[in-house]
């Protein structure tokens, strides 16, 4: 590292004197030189070590460090070399001579992820006695979690280290790490960028990047910026614009989010309202809640942006308002997180969501990475569908509680989960274990229908969920029974699909819309069937008359009751 310091002519660490000077330090005394330094990911921990590196190359260090090299390797380095997945020998001969070579030219060892060696027990064997004589001097770099998951415990070699923690840097300094970054880019012709722009490009990503650090993730969306720029053959200077497209495609959600808020937010309930019928007054519940929140406004920002508990039978749109709302804040129903809550109701269910304690962290596998964990961290402005939350085990409703309250998760591998950005919707059918009517009979009074229903759903929550969960809820909408009306509705939506689908006008009488509405819906499961009742009585029928016309020539569809059966039939103009 020494040596290539010597022809580095990238942008140096700034904003870093303190931890420099401290490392110089340690380095300098005659005992306890071992460094290690723990931080998050990004924060700039091996860029330290370079610029220490730096400063040695060109003698700008305590006299007993002019003669130093700084020689960089990694655990999996030292593995590669051996040529053989199981060749210890091979591999021991090539840690013997690398440390031959530190002490040959009184060398430090900058060991990167030095917790990976931590794993292996022989290894450490064999270096614990040469870090205890003060034979050898090595800085390592970790993170916090991976520190005091594999070094910590190691308490005889864990005793030889000076640890360091570096911190994120704040706004100033990151802003000082852009701007010498962008005097580094100014000789590939690019314009400079306003004091402002860096403003922006640090507000956006501390807001709404929560999983990376600074300064990495502002360089590395800047640096993403100015590459599109570039393929694009756009000179242009940087704009707002720029980085607000940047951070929206980092982070999943749709660019009016960040560019028109009040716009979209405004707008969330008449969408939401025209995807799912007849439920007005908790979709306005809702809506009402996701703007104070969505606004900043809220008197507990750290908690997630809505929890909700959605109540009613099955049939009504729960589920649907989710994905209505996912596609809404994310572009796409796809976007939704959903959780099955009726696979968790063991006591080991806990596992499944969180991880087996013992195994690695993120570096492992991506199958062995926790659910949440792999859904949250790479979409945190998510709608988490917390599907049955009846079902699951207390276990995971006490997980939750906890989460509700902090707007964080940990899971059972270390791993900080954010969930201050995110979305919980929770779905219920308590107090409809027996058959309650779905659909509003004829003659019954809907309201006092409905206010029964909401009684007999509140008394079966208050005996399921502890008043601490309930507590913690934002609000509990009600989903009221379907009407003759809504279902028509309903209808009407699928055809609206279908007429996109096939690019046809389609006409229907009231005879076909009544004869899906009653197969389509049921008292027991809602609207459920409708899919499959348009399946059985239309599309059977329609793809029959594709085959046997000259489709493209066709414009309209017309569909009708046929008046001797329960079957409809598909015309066409």
């Amino acid at each position: 590292m020494t040596y290539e310091a010597q022809f580095w002519q990238g942008s140096r660490v700034i904003g870093r004197e303190a931890e420099i000077n401290q490392i110089l330090t340690i380095l300098s005394r005659r005992g306890m030189r071992n460094i290690i330094l723990t931080g998050d990911a990004g924060v700039g921990k091996t860029a330290l070590i370079s610029e220490v590196a730096y400063r040695i190359a060109t003698n700008q260090v305590p006299t007993q460090l002019r003669q130093t090299r700084i020689i960089q390797t990694t655990f999996n380095d030292l593995w590669a070399l051996a040529g053989e997945s199981d060749n210890w020998a091979k591999y021991f001969q090539n840690l013997k001579t690398l440390l031959n070579e530190v002490k040959k030219y009184n060398a430090i060892l900058f060991i990167d992820e030095i917790h990976t060696i931590y794993g292996h027990p022989i290894s450490m064997s064999y270096l614990r006695p040469r870090l205890a004589s003060g034979e050898i001097t090595i800085l390592g770099a970790t993170t916090e979690h991976e520190y005091y998951t594999f070094i910590q415990r190691d308490r005889a070699t864990a005793r030889r280290f000076q640890v360091l923690r570096i911190p994120e840097t704040d706004v100033l300094t990151t802003k000082q790490i852009l701007t010498s970054f962008l005097e580094k880019e100014k000789s590939a012709g690019l314009t400079l960028v306003d004091a402002d722009i860096l403003d922006y490009l640090v507000s956006l990503t501390n807001s709404y990047i929560p999983y990376q650090f600074q300064p990495s993730k502002a360089l590395s969306l800047l640096e993403e910026v100015i590459i599109t720029k570039q393929i694009g053959g756009d000179r242009t200077q940087i704009s707002q614009d720029d980085i607000r497209k940047a951070v929206c495609r980092v982070v999943g959600i749709p660019e009016e989010a960040i560019s028109s808020p009040k716009k979209r937010l405004e707008a969330m309930e008449e969408v939401l309202n025209a995807h799912i019928l007849g439920q007005k007054e908790a979709i306005g519940r809702l809506c009402r809640r996701l703007f104070i929140s969505k606004a900043g406004l809220s008197v507990t920002p750290d908690r997630p942006d809505g929890i909700f508990l959605l109540a009613g039978p099955t049939g009504v749109g729960k589920t649907e308002l989710a994905k209505a709302l996912a596609a809404y804040i994310n572009g796409s129903e796809k976007d939704l997180i959903r959780v099955d809550m009726s696979g968790l109701s063991e006591a080991g269910s806990i596992y499944t969501l969180l991880g087996v304690p013992g195994r690695d962290s993120l570096d492992d596998a991506p199958q062995n990475v926790p659910h949440l964990t792999r859904q949250l961290r790479g979409r945190p402005y998510s709608v988490l569908l917390l599907d049955e939350i009846e079902k699951a085990h207390p276990s995971i409703h006490l997980l939750f509680l906890h989460a509700f309250d902090t707007g964080r998760l940990h899971d059972n591998l270390g791993n900080e989960i954010y969930l201050g950005n995110t979305i919980i919707i929770m779905t219920t059918n308590l107090g409809f274990s027996v058959r309650h009517p779905i659909i509003g009979m004829p003659g019954s009074d809907p309201e006092k229908m409905a206010k029964e229903q909401e009684e007999a759903i509140m008394k079966s929550i208050k005996e399921k969920f502890p008043p601490e969960f309930l507590g913690r809820i934002d609000d509990i909408l009600f989903f009221k029974p379907l009407t003759p009306e809504i279902m028509r509705g309903f209808v009407g939506q699928k055809l609206h699909q279908l007429q996109k689908i096939t690019g046809k006008r389609i006409e229907t009488t009231d005879e076909a819309v009544s004869l899906l509405c009653e197969k389509g819906f049921s008292p027991e499961y809602g609207a459920r069937d409708l899919n499959r009742a348009i399946d059985d009585l239309l599309g059977y029928k329609l793809a029959l008359f594709k085959l046997s016309v000259d489709w493209d020539q066709v414009r309209v569809l017309k569909i009708d009751k046929m008046p001797t059966a329960e079957e409809l039939v598909v015309m066409g103009e």
